[in-house]
Order: structure tokens, then sequence, then C-alpha cells
């Protein structure tokens, strides 16, 4: 009497796993590969990038990520766009050029780094995309950690300028405000709207301080006038905080030096919390967290040892003899 139930029962096993197994195999076709793949970008092959990616690539295996991270240059992306099929994780975008094409060339998560003056070259470009989705370590330090490294090793400034374009630097020159209030310094400012203004502002300024501050201004400190306005400073003895190792090397006194691999590794971290937790409310931007403070010892001479000898262990010099 049992004989005829159980091939049915036994149909209906083989239906109840075929459907499993189509679910599972349709739940792979709609995440891929891609679930478990990350894309890392390079805006082009610069040693800081490559830098920065190993720091990414060293910090995601320590952290146990199942995902794996694939390695490209922008301009492959560009021209092979099969690396986006299926579509990643997650894309990290190292460098601008690589930030604002996969924010506005794919809708997936980005994390970028090696980026400076992001609220400027990258920021704008996530407003008319979906915010939630990208989050980034910038390369610009806030303006108070910088004053306060400047006050670590030259105690006796008190008056710092800033030459700069209120159409591209207004935000870093309020925040410059805030910060050297809050530190007991006197901030003189003096907006440049072009170039044919710097001569005047910079002879004007420079009797004044007793530093001038560089933000990122392309307006300002493009590469003849930033020639300049260091050589007019050193002939002052005023000295100057570039905002990178480059302006070190072109005559300013003192900038920071980013680790590239720690930038990297805080950007691992932040893809990790983007992933863990899904996408933010709103675009996340850290500043960088690894750095030192170079100083340019032939520069430190002519203007006078500012930099003091109880004070030379804090930072790092170039061009000592």
């Amino acid at each position: 009497d049992f004989a005829p139930v159980q091939p049915r029962y036994n149909h209906h096993r083989v239906v109840c796993s075929l459907l499993t197994c189509a679910t599972v195999w349709l739940g792979t076709l709609a995440t891929g590969d891609g679930a478990e793949k990350l894309l890392l970008i390079k805006s082009r092959d610069l040693p800081q990038y490559t830098q920065a990616a190993q720091g990414v690539l060293t910090r995601w295996k320590s952290l146990g990520q199942p995902h794996v991270v694939t390695e490209h240059l922008l301009a492959d992306i560009t021209a092979a766009p099969a690396a986006l099929k299926p579509p990643p994780a997650a894309i990290v975008a190292v460098g601008s050029e690589a930030a604002c094409w996969a924010i506005e060339r794919t809708d997936r998560p980005v994390v970028f780094c090696m980026v400076a003056n992001a609220h400027q070259n990258v920021l704008p470009r996530v407003r008319v995309s979906r915010p939630a989705r990208v989050a980034g370590v910038s390369l610009d330090l806030p303006v108070r950690t910088q004053f306060e490294a400047v006050r670590a090793v030259l105690p006796n400034v008190r008056r710092v300028g800033v030459l700069f374009d209120p159409t591209k630097s207004a935000e870093a020159v309020n925040a410059a405000k805030n910060a050297a209030a809050s530190l007991g310094l006197e901030l003189v400012v003096r907006p440049v709207r072009d170039a044919s203004a710097l001569p005047d502002a910079t002879a004007w300024i420079a009797s004044r301080i007793d530093l001038l501050w560089a933000p990122v201004d392309s307006t300002v400190y493009e590469s003849r006038n930033a020639q300049f306005v260091l050589s007019h400073m050193l002939h002052c003895k005023v000295p100057v905080f570039g905002f990178s190792e480059n302006m070190v090397r072109a005559g300013a006194l003192l900038a920071p030096r980013m680790d590239y691999e720690g930038v990297g590794r805080q950007t691992a971290e932040l893809l990790h919390t983007v992933l863990k937790n899904a996408a933010p409310a709103a675009p996340l931007l850290h500043a960088a967290r690894d750095f030192e403070l170079v100083v340019n010892d032939h520069v430190n001479r002519l203007v006078g040892k500012l930099i003091a000898r109880a004070t030379r262990h804090k930072v790092s010099f170039i061009y000592e003899d």
C-alpha cells in the first residue's frame, strides 16, 4: 500500500532540491563574483600612489576580509571596462582623477585616498550623484593640526600670514581664523584675486608676520607664482609653512610629509567600516593621520636657525650639510 507513495516523495524531494539549487544559482548571478571583488584604481602609475595602494592591500589582508582586491590603472579601466562586470562590491580610488571617474561613471560605493583639497576637487561631483556612497581619506591636514605643529617647533611665532584667492580658499582661511584664535595666534590675511596683485600683496604681508602659511591655492601657488612668493619671503627672512614636501624643496622652511602607506592603511580601515556598516548617510571625509614635518635645513640657516636644537628631534631635515 505504501509503494506508490515513495516515488511521489522522491519527486517532491528532487523538485525541492532543484528549486534550492536554482535559488542559490540565481542569487549568485545577482551578486556574481563582484560580491567578493573590490577594484583598486590608481589615477596614474606614480610612486606615491603605488605606496598608498600597497598600504591598502597590506592592511586589507591583515583585516582578514574575504573580498579579493584587483589593482588597475585608470587608463586601463577606461580602455577596457570589462573589469567592472560583474559590478564590484566597492571601488578604492587612488588619486583625484580615479576618484572623480568612479563617482561619476559608476554606481558602486567609492572610498578614495591621495586627494588634496578634496572639498574642491572631488566632493562637488558627489552632489550630483549619490552622496551616501562616497567616503575618503584626504591629504589635507586640519588647519588646527598644522598650527599645532608650528607651535611645537616654532614657539615664538605669533603672527601668521596667509595670501589667498577668496574664490578658491575662503573655506580654508575661515578654518584658519578659528584655529588661530583658539591657539592664541594672530592671523594676517591678504586676498589675491589674480597674479597681477601678488607682488604688492607679498610685499605688504612680509613686514607684518612671523610666518607665512600656504594653503592649497592654485592662484597664489601656481608654479611661477609660488617661486616668486618663496623667493621674496626668503629675502625678507620670513619662514613659510608649505602644503607639501615639494614646497620645502623649492624654498619653504617646513611642511607636512605624508606617510603614503599609512594613508593606504587608513583607507583600508575606512573601506572596512563602509562595507560593514553599509553606505554612510553622507560623504565621509577623514584627514590623513600619519605625517611628519620636513624641514629645509638650508632655509633654516638662512632665516636664522628658527628650528631650535631642542626641537630638532620632532622633524626630518633635507639638504643638511
